[in-house]
């Protein structure tokens, strides 16, 4: 299916929710009991510059598009106080971006990490987040996270 996108459109990670009611198409403040809903993130990279396409991925981490590969993201520690060390792995130029969302979906913090290549460790400090749990999305891979204080 093709998705037509706004021009404009700046690089990096955008939510969007995509719902299937039984029979008729859903209202977007509706209730309804049959059918399906699903949080995506889609993924703007810029074409022009030599990176990846735009990718739709469900934000569960498994990649709808197989051009995407496992990084082999790893954070630690977990549970943090603020501090998250990650680590990830890209064979290819990639143009990274990681991003934080708290249990509303919302992004409460990113990280352009420009163009990486290879073997990538980093800092996250969310020492200015409150407590509770978050998602880490780093590329198709997502790592849930809980700060203590």
């Amino acid at each position: 299916a093709n998705l037509a996108l706004p021009s404009g459109l700046q690089t990096g990670i955008y939510r969007m929710r995509v719902a299937l009611m039984w029979g008729l198409p859903p209202d977007p403040c509706e209730t309804f009991y049959w059918g399906e809903v699903e949080d995506l993130a889609l993924q703007i990279h810029n074409e022009a510059e030599g990176w990846f396409p735009a990718v739709i991925q469900p934000t569960s981490g498994l990649a709808a598009d197989d051009r995407t590969k496992s990084l082999g993201l790893q954070a630690n520690p977990k549970p943090t106080s603020g501090m998250v060390n990650l680590q990830f792995y890209t064979e290819g130029k990639w143009y990274g971006r990681c991003t934080v969302l708290n249990t509303l979906g919302e992004i409460v913090h990113a990280v352009d990490l420009g163009e990486v290549k290879g073997h990538q460790h980093m800092s996250l400090h969310l020492n200015h987040l409150p407590a509770g749990w978050y998602q880490i999305h780093v590329g198709n891979e997502v790592l849930p996270v809980h700060i203590l204080r």
